[in-house]
């Protein structure tokens, strides 16, 4: 539920101004600023963990967004073959625009995965990986 509710905030798919109607983040003197102006990339793990062959969350995980960044943005990214992080590179360039991506369900893929492939999901994505002993 917090990640819908940070997703309300920031995406500029919709007027959230409402939702937070009355709530004292509304009075603080940030809150418009940040308010529904991003791209938000919402993602849920168990989705992709449920849907992807073994071994292969990352690459269907970069495959289903960059299908859905192409129906808004593939004018900025027309070659084959290109990378997540390359096309949300060529977008910013070309649009200025920033992308929030919000992950759900994140410490599934450390449960249900081999502790290969969250290694290789972090070091793709440059993130730190922290040694848990559920792999």
């Amino acid at each position: 539920m917090t990640l819908k509710m940070l997703a309300a905030y920031y995406s500029c798919g919709c007027d959230s101004r409402g939702l937070f109607a009355g709530y004292r983040l509304e009075q603080d003197s940030s809150f418009a600023e940040h308010l529904n102006k991003y791209d938000v990339i919402y993602l849920n793990m168990q989705q992709f963990l449920i849907e992807a062959a073994s071994g292969k969350v990352t690459e269907y995980l970069e495959q289903e967004v960059l299908r859905e960044l192409r129906k808004a943005y593939g004018m900025y990214f027309d070659r084959e073959g290109i990378g997540l992080a390359a096309a949300l590179r060529e977008i910013f360039v070309e649009t200025d625009r920033q992308f929030i991506f919000l992950i759900d369900e994140w410490d599934c893929v450390m449960r249900e995965r081999q502790e290969s492939e969250v290694k290789e999901l972090c070091k793709r994505y440059d993130m730190d990986y922290v040694e848990t002993g559920l792999a």
